[in-house]
């Protein structure tokens, strides 16, 4: 992981992946990692289940880095792992492709505006801490 720029992580609307998240931050945090991108988002939502919609609540409110858009639970992308495919690839009009490219999107500018942030100057003060960086919940 140290020699990438950002890591996606698929996080599934249970109180399980809030503590994976939480163990994530401090993985990298105690290496010192912090000019990667954690890219939390949530995958396989089911916003009929109150656990699925109180998770996510209480985990956007704890890691406002975690991205806006959502992948819904649903046998459209079931099939992408059973073709062994992406959904663009053989279903590209489909509203599971549609979320894959908000995603991207998302992730293009999340990526984008970090990028440009790095290359203006920056007076020493106003530097981000470490924990700021790696979007430590605890900063």
């Amino acid at each position: 992981m140290h020699a990438s720029d950002a890591l996606v992580v698929p996080l599934l609307p249970t109180p399980l992946s809030a503590r994976m998240l939480e163990q994530l931050f401090e993985f990298i945090a105690a290496r010192g990692w912090h000019d990667i991108s954690v890219l939390p988002f949530f995958s396989m939502v089911d916003r009929r289940r109150a656990l699925h919609k109180q998770t996510i609540e209480e985990l956007r409110a704890r890691f406002p880095q975690i991205l806006a858009t959502e992948v819904p639970y649903g046998s459209e992308y079931e099939r992408m792992a059973a073709r062994r495919a992406p959904i663009e690839s053989y279903a590209p009009a489909s509203a599971a492709a549609e979320t894959y490219r908000a995603l991207w999107r998302e992730i293009d500018e999340r990526l984008t505006s970090r990028s440009a942030a790095r290359a203006r100057p920056q007076p020493a003060a106003d530097i981000a801490s470490e924990s700021e960086l790696v979007g430590s919940p605890w900063s």
